[in-house]
């Protein structure tokens, strides 16, 4: 498995973007799912070269509006040597809007589902039915938000196994509750809250998952120590 870490740690609009992805590598991650808009970084080439510097690979791109996203991403990817059967970096959507996300789709952009509370997907089942008809679609299982939505998380990931994109890694604090103004406070460092993180581990060990794990947390006082927690967890465990 290859670690990632989903950026949003270090807020939407973070100082310098080039020192959190200095952070990112110095927390001993392999890669990172973005989720600052693409403005920030100015051009793909810019973002492909510091990557390359800090041998990070993008897994993806979650900031900004689709087509502005679906946009750097072309470019970004013209920057890559050629490749057979080379899995690009996904576009991560909460939901589907018609004609835009098919035509992304039809573009030859990989888009990633993930199920969010309180947006437009939320369950595994919701998740299922876009899954079902659109074939091209990779999934985008988040272990925090199915928690929230009291789905078994294992269960999930094993019943998506073959379309899984990446897997987000995250913890949540059962105490905070699941109402709409509290439940993102409940966020957290792994290890420190009440997602079987043990359990999903093991299931992708056992199917000799080689993709990418993705720890997120919302936010955090120090990003740095929140980063270096969640790794410490992951490599306690042999990760």
């Amino acid at each position: 498995m290859r670690i990632g870490i989903q950026t949003i740690l270090w807020g939407r609009r973070p100082p310098d973007v080039w020192v959190m992805l200095k952070q990112a590598k110095d927390a001993r991650y392999d890669g990172v799912e973005i989720a600052q808009h693409p403005e920030q970084f100015g051009h793909a080439r810019k973002l492909r070269d510091r990557l390359v510097d800090y041998d990070l690979g993008l897994v993806g791109l979650s900031g900004g509006a689709l087509e502005e996203r679906a946009a750097f991403l072309k470019e970004y990817v013209s920057l890559l040597p050629p490749a057979p059967n080379r899995l690009y970096p996904y576009l991560y959507i909460d939901g589907w809007e018609e004609p835009s996300y098919k035509e992304v789709l039809d573009d030859g952009l990989v888009l990633a589902l993930h199920p969010h509370m309180f947006r437009r997907v939320q369950t595994a089942n919701e998740a299922a039915e876009l899954l079902d008809e659109y074939k091209a679609l990779w999934f985008l299982p988040d272990t925090g938000h199915l928690t929230v939505a009291g789905e078994d998380v294992v269960k999930v990931i094993e019943q998506h196994y073959p379309r899984i994109g990446a897997v987000h890694l995250k913890d949540w604090n059962a105490e905070v509750g699941r109402a709409y103004q509290f439940y993102s406070r409940g966020f957290c460092e792994l290890g420190r809250g009440d997602v079987p993180l043990d359990k999903v581990t093991d299931s992708l060990k056992n199917r000799k998952y080689d993709g990418w794990l993705i720890v997120e947390q919302d936010a955090a006082d120090d990003p740095n120590e929140a980063a270096e927690a969640s790794r410490k967890w992951l490599e306690v465990r042999g990760l």
